[in-house]
């Protein structure tokens, strides 16, 4: 089988590059007693699946949030979920061999809007749990991400950045950080975006790598953005998507 990263919306594979080192998720402690779905931003609160602070407010495998969250105060909004089952048309929907388990964060939009620090990052972390016994398989993730302004003001090249991406899937006995690294290299500063819409920055992911049987594993994802200007947008229109392949046993 194939286990070539693909991003079929962009109609591409992409190709290894570079790696990166994992940082601490220090908010997230794993849980091997449920399938614990939670989303957190820098000196944010910590949104779990079915809480107030999920719009849904129902445990359902998906917390749907908006807020003005992290010491940037950029306004933050979307969806994360777990998968199975994966949603169709997202960038790993077509992964050979299929994901097994994995998370997904879309309808993703940062802006600098009034009274946000214009230039400090925002950080976002997620995780989830997986109950059961996985066989040996691999991992990857992606970031197919646009820059917008929402007053359709042009974006200068490089005014916006991603500072950090990293993924890692670990039980009790076993982590691994998700490498190598693909497609445009971080730090990523945005492409020239002329007025009106969005343009999209390169794709960049990670993997696929090998990970061993795991029981009851923990998927986290972070990443790091900095907007440099009033109205920008960082949009995940697509998604932000991390997964392993790892037969159920």
């Amino acid at each position: 089988m194939s286990c070539h990263h693909v991003v079929p919306s962009r109609g591409r594979v992409i190709a290894a590059a570079a790696c990166f080192v994992l940082v601490a998720f220090a908010p997230f402690a794993a849980s091997v007693h449920g399938a614990n779905l939670l989303i957190g931003f820098d000196n944010g609160p910590l949104i779990t699946d079915g809480s107030g602070l999920d719009i849904d407010g129902v445990i359902n495998d998906q917390i749907i949030f908006g807020g003005n969250y992290g010491t940037a105060g950029y306004w933050v909004s979307g969806t994360v979920r777990q998968s199975p089952a994966w949603p169709v048309g997202q960038s790993l929907s077509g992964y050979v061999p299929p994901i097994t388990g994995g998370l997904t964060l879309t309808n993703f939009v940062a802006e600098a809007v009034a009274g946000s620090l214009i230039g400090t990052p925002l950080t976002v972390r997620y995780k989830g749990d997986y109950l059961g016994a996985y066989g040996a398989g691999t991992a990857v993730d992606t970031l197919d991400a646009e820059v917008g302004n929402s007053a359709s003001s042009p974006v200068p090249a490089g005014t916006d950045v991603i500072t950090y991406y990293q993924s890692a899937v670990f039980d009790n006995f076993s982590s691994v950080t998700i490498l190598p690294a693909t497609g445009g290299l971080i730090p990523l500063g945005n492409p020239f975006h002329p007025g009106p819409g969005t343009t999209p920055y390169p794709v960049t992911g990670h993997g696929p790598v090998a990970v061993p049987a795991m029981t009851n594993p923990t998927i986290l994802s972070s990443f790091q953005i900095i907007l440099g200007a009033a109205n920008n947008q960082f949009i995940l229109p697509s998604s932000a998507e991390v997964g392993f392949t790892g037969p159920t046993s």
